[in-house]
């Protein structure tokens, strides 16, 4: 009898979203988060879940390294904070007034 190949998405969305939740808030959580969403569109459809965007870790992302992308209006910066991620919110503030003071000194 032939074994039926099993994948990922055969578990249940639960376990799915845990295991999401673990990379969300490992030390490099942003970026492994970002990573696992473009694994399979399951895991994007779940990377949307408010939970998991509360669990999002941002304490080792450099405000010099973010990527415009990454904090525009549907970036994972501003997606983790509308959904109450505390870090996200104080991280999206610092690159806010950061780049509003570049833009100041560019004008000077």
């Amino acid at each position: 009898m032939k074994r039926r190949r099993r994948s990922i998405s055969d578990l249940n969305s639960d376990v799915l979203k845990v295991i999401i939740i673990f990379a969300a808030k490992s030390a490099d959580g942003a970026a492994t988060f970002a990573r696992a969403t473009s694994i399979c569109k399951l895991f994007k459809e779940l990377a949307n879940d408010t939970d998991i965007l509360k669990a999002v870790e941002f304490s080792n992302v450099m405000i010099a390294g973010i990527d415009g992308s990454f904090w525009q209006s549907n970036g994972l910066l501003i997606r983790c904070a509308r959904a109450g991620n505390v870090i996200a919110c104080n991280l999206h503030l610092k690159v806010f007034f950061h780049s509003s003071m570049y833009k100041s000194c560019l004008n000077s």
